[in-house]
């Protein structure tokens, strides 16, 4: 196992005096030790999942952008893809709009669980898709703004930016800064 013994001790070596490039542009030094790898151990968790058209599909949960096909899906559950031309217009319009709308609320609501309160049941709920989809017109949208869920005590996660009401970067709390607010 890579995470002890050998493996893990030429690791910690190479990265006490290695000098990596980081998203910064710049070299610093590593800073993962052989104490970090003997501490770490993978973990299991259930598999996110909705029935469409007759199909199970399965995805990683709400730390992946797993979700976001699980929640398109449910937006274009009531149109009859499989009739139309995968390459058409109309196919690729309504999977291109409903692709906007849900990485909007991955943006606003996607994090590790460990560290977010993600409305998961809320996004990947059939009631949701449906509201997702109505607005999906035959002309494209230019923004697309997260849809309000219910968060912490039952009260509504609502928008903290006053331009349209909605974030205007991809921070969240989840990320460590505040897109949202509680409703009071």
């Amino acid at each position: 196992m890579f995470s002890q013994g050998f493996i893990a001790q030429a690791i910690d070596d190479w990265m006490r005096d290695a000098h990596v490039m980081d998203a910064s542009g710049a070299r610093h030094k590593g800073v993962l030790t052989g104490q970090d790898m003997a501490g770490w151990s993978a973990s299991y968790e259930p598999a996110l999942t909705v029935r469409h058209a007759g199909w199970q599909v399965y995805k990683g949960g709400f730390w992946s952008q797993g979700p976001v096909l699980l929640q398109v899906l449910q937006t274009l559950a009531a149109d009859p893809l499989a009739a139309m031309d995968p390459t058409g217009p109309q196919f690729v319009h309504l999977v291109t709009e409903a692709l906007k709308l849900a990485f909007a609320d991955r943006e606003a609501h996607y994090g590790d669980p460990a560290d977010a309160e993600i409305p998961a049941e809320i996004l990947l709920s059939r009631a949701h898709g449906s509201e997702r989809r109505a607005p999906i017109t035959e002309r494209a949208w230019t923004s697309c703004a997260p849809r309000c869920c219910t968060g912490s005590k039952g009260r509504p996660m609502l928008p903290s930016s006053a331009s349209a009401g909605w974030p205007s970067g991809p921070t969240t709390p989840a990320r460590g800064s505040a897109s949202r607010r509680w409703a009071t």
